[in-house]
């Protein structure tokens, strides 16, 4: 069987995904209709989330108590959290060090 692998993040038109402070305040705060109901369908096709390891951390807390109708399936999909910092294990969310 052949599956699909989609990219959807937000970059920049100068190439960059955050701020110098890393910081995501550039981006749209609410997209529109049917940007938001893209994502929605995406997600509910979606058989993975694969996300890095910041992505995870930022965006984990946010989702098992928001009313968001994209809530339901952030929570309940399976997700893949890649990590170029070796030794640090995800517990609940969070890093079980500090950055």
């Amino acid at each position: 069987m052949t599956r699909k692998l989609v990219l959807q993040m937000s970059v920049s038109l100068d190439g960059f995904v955050s701020r110098a402070d890393n910081s995501l305040d550039w981006g749209p705060t609410s997209p529109d209709p049917e940007h938001y109901d893209w994502i929605y369908e995406l997600l509910k096709g979606a058989g993975t989330h694969i996300m890095g390891r910041r992505a995870y951390e930022d965006m984990s807390p946010y989702w098992p108590t928001s009313d968001d109708k994209l809530a339901p399936l952030m929570n309940d999909i399976p997700k893949v959290v890649f990590s170029a910092t070796l030794g640090r294990r995800l517990v609940g969310g969070h890093s079980d060090r500090p950055r």
